[in-house]
């Protein structure tokens, strides 16, 4: 078997390979990136000389590899649903981490079960949708997330650098976030921080929309808008909230929170900012089970 990693890990990577000496089936190293800085390159000198003789690939000549191969090579071989698929770790927060072996039956199904959630919730996660991506995808709740948008043909858009994020949201405009409530804070303390900082009538008109929408949502009135618009308060939507809603790109109809439990004062403020709804999910790797909890 193979490995596939960037230049970066291989030192990493070096030393792990020292406990699959013991006959372990692993063969060659296939790296992208820039693997002549020394570091990597030490790495790959020492993979070379481990007792299974690991021989380091540079991405392009693999390619190259696999284009040269027989056709009968070359041909696919799609994988059973009992097939192992990935190798995912819980995060350790109650012990020593543990390495679960999904197969491609077991994602699949995760998959299937928050398409149907999402079809008869009718939240906005729509073909045709931008997601930004910058969850961990080590672990399920980011990597399902993210297999979810490719099952309905979502785009997904990859930021680069947490420091630069507010820039990368801005260019994406996405219209499904998902993030933890750390972060989905972080945006609304944001937000607060720029209406302190507007003039004396843009704080009026802003807590006395936020006052509205929040009117109705203890009325029972959704103010969530899903598909576009506003429930009822367009002109609210568009003319108050508008900037505000920039800090998520703009375009933004649905919101999932994960990884721990997001204050329902918070939900419900980022509904009114946003109108968008907001969905608390839930990730378990040990089973790669998720589902989608739909806040009161």
């Amino acid at each position: 078997c193979a490995v596939v990693a960037a230049a970066d890990k291989l030192p990493a990577l070096s030393r792990a390979a020292a406990g699959l000496d013991k006959g372990a089936p692993l063969a060659n190293v296939i790296v992208w990136g820039d693997g002549t800085e020394p570091k990597a390159a030490a790495a790959a000198d020492a993979l070379r000389g481990c007792a299974s003789k690991i021989a380091p690939i540079e991405w392009g000549s693999a390619l190259e590899l696999g284009n040269a191969a027989p056709e009968a090579l070359r041909r696919a071989d799609p994988p059973g649903p009992e097939d192992a698929s990935t190798l995912m770790f819980t995060s350790g927060t109650t012990g020593q981490p543990k390495g679960v072996l999904f197969t491609h039956g077991a994602l699949v199904a995760a998959v299937a079960a928050l398409d149907a959630t999402a079809s008869s919730a009718e939240r906005g996660f729509d073909v045709g949708g931008r997601f930004l991506s910058y969850l961990t995808l080590a672990h399920v709740f980011g990597r399902l997330c993210e297999e979810f948008c490719f099952s309905r043909g979502i785009q997904v858009y990859y930021v680069k650098d947490m420091r630069a994020f507010n820039k990368e949201i801005a260019d994406a405009k996405p219209t499904l976030m998902c993030g933890v409530p750390r972060i989905l804070e972080r945006i609304y303390t944001g937000i607060e921080d720029g209406v302190r900082k507007a003039s004396p009538l843009q704080r009026l008109a802003f807590r006395a929309a936020l006052g509205l929408k929040r009117a109705l949502q203890a009325a029972g009135v959704s103010s969530a808008r899903g598909g576009g618009g506003g429930a009822g308060v367009p002109l609210l939507d568009t003319a108050v909230l508008a900037s505000a809603r920039k800090a998520l790109g703009g375009s933004v109809r649905a919101i999932v929170s994960g990884a721990a439990p997001l204050p329902r004062h918070d939900a419900s403020e980022l509904e009114a900012v946003f109108g968008a709804p907001v969905v608390e999910a839930y990730g378990l790797t040990d089973t790669a089970a998720a589902s989608l909890c739909l806040a009161p």
